[in-house]
């Protein structure tokens, strides 16, 4: 995963990715977004929807977004409004089952997805 910085505040994407390592996640990459944000937003593609669901339970306002991306990397770009991780323990176990989102397509039902922004792919 990548956090972006979506905001003026420096050292802001570092702090944050770093709170997400220590929860267990696979930091890559930390840096600025090109675009700035007012909610903080994750964009992923169709092969890491689940993490991505796993991934937005540790956020109170983040927005999920699908884009065309092939591969498994996830990009969190952190907006103004973001002000602390969940705390841990408001956060699903692993394993828990992950809850349909309302108003969600089967993401084989999705077509003409937004392209995503240039990254060297993981698998």
């Amino acid at each position: 995963m990548r956090v972006l910085n979506g905001t003026k505040f420096r050292g802001f994407a570092r702090a944050v990715g770093e709170g997400l390592r220590n929860r267990g996640f696979n930091l890559i990459e930390v840096g600025n977004s090109e675009t700035r944000v007012k909610r903080t937003t994750i964009y992923f593609g169709k092969q890491s929807i689940n993490e991505a669901y796993t991934l937005v339970a540790n956020f109170k306002d983040a927005i999920l977004r699908m884009d065309d991306r092939q591969d498994k990397l996830i990009d969190v770009v952190l907006g103004t409004t973001f002000s602390n991780l969940r705390p841990k323990t408001d956060v699903p176990a692993a394993g828990a089952t992950i809850n349909e989102i309302r108003g969600c397509a089967a993401y084989n039902t999705i077509k003409n997805l937004p392209k995503a922004a240039n990254h060297k792919p993981i698998q």
